[in-house]
């Protein structure tokens, strides 16, 4: 069906529901042949990330079960981290010249694309075979799929997923804060966390008021894809400070390309933070009580007022 509780869907179905679809979907990726194994990698981890999400949103009602699941599912996922991390530098080399490619000349900083393809390959050369890894995966998550029909959920309507609403929504106003006060990489990366997790649990509710909250998914996601970049030029700054870039070409190439990632780091942070104002601008105790309102007109039974539902 979709990655959304749908109205008048018992909140204990519908969250089996969801999860048993992405895991579904997981292992229908992880037999693909249409797919690279970086592909699907990507995807898998993207299955574990959202079911963390969901599981999350119902931590509360879940119990103990919440935190043997979510860890399971996180230790699955960082398995397959190594391979992710072994692209990751020159995709996001790649980009950053994209972005300046009329400002620089790219074949200044070929040897930095070198260098880091051999990194990119001691990694993969360190790493035991994707192949094994993706097996092992998909075996975690044939086991992961049959325990989701156990999994239980207390009903209580929205109380149950406000409260995994409100957290999730406040740890990331005040990760937003954090970052934007100590500019610390580490704050920047720990309030993007924060988002995706919002995103997420956004994508799951959707259904209470779909035309405002898919626009309000859309600009978290945006929000989440800012600093996501933003992350990802922290780590190849690091490896310009110490790292596989740290001897490449002269100081003064090493100096410019260094600007280059710290222009565009510039303009992302402050995009992410203007965004950010808007989207954590309500407290969050605010938020719930406003989509509190809009879940119980939605699941208001037809026959005493299904016209009052939000459209």
């Amino acid at each position: 069906m979709s990655y959304r509780l749908q109205i008048h869907e018992g909140l204990e179905a519908g969250v089996r529901r969801i999860a048993a679809e992405q895991l579904e979907r997981a292992l229908g990726e992880l037999d693909s042949r249409d797919l690279e194994s970086d592909e699907i990698v990507h995807q898998v981890r993207k299955r574990c990330k959202k079911i963390r999400g969901l599981l999350r949103l119902v931590r509360v009602a879940m119990g103990e079960q919440y935190r043997v699941e979510n860890t399971a599912f996180r230790d699955e996922a960082r398995k397959l981290s190594p391979i992710r991390d072994a692209q990751a530098l020159t995709s996001t080399y790649d980009t950053l010249m994209e972005r300046f490619d009329e400002q620089v000349d790219r074949s200044t900083f070929g040897p930095f694309r070198a260098a880091m393809t051999r990194r990119q390959k001691e990694l993969s050369d360190r790493l035991a075979d994707p192949a094994i890894l993706l097996k092992e995966f998909r075996e975690a998550m044939v086991c992961a799929k049959e325990r989701v029909g156990s999994w239980r959920v207390a009903e209580g309507g929205f109380d149950v997923v406000g409260d995994g609403l409100e957290r999730t929504y406040s740890r990331g106003r005040q990760a937003m804060k954090k970052a934007r006060d100590s500019r610390v990489d580490e704050d920047w990366h720990e309030w993007r966390k924060r988002v995706k997790y919002h995103w997420y649990h956004t994508r799951v509710l959707e259904g209470v008021w779909p035309r405002v909250l898919d626009r309000w998914s859309s600009e978290i996601k945006r929000l989440s894809d800012l600093l996501g970049d933003d992350h990802d030029l922290a780590v190849l700054e690091n490896e310009l400070v110490d790292g596989c870039l740290s001897e490449v070409g002269t100081p003064r190439d090493r100096q410019v390309f260094a600007a280059l990632g710290a222009n565009r780091r510039a303009d992302l942070q402050s995009e992410a933070v203007s965004l950010g104002a808007i989207l954590y601008a309500e407290s969050p105790g605010a938020l719930r009580k406003r989509w509190k309102r809009w879940w119980k007109a939605a699941h208001r039974p037809p026959e005493t007022g299904a016209g009052a539902r939000p459209s």
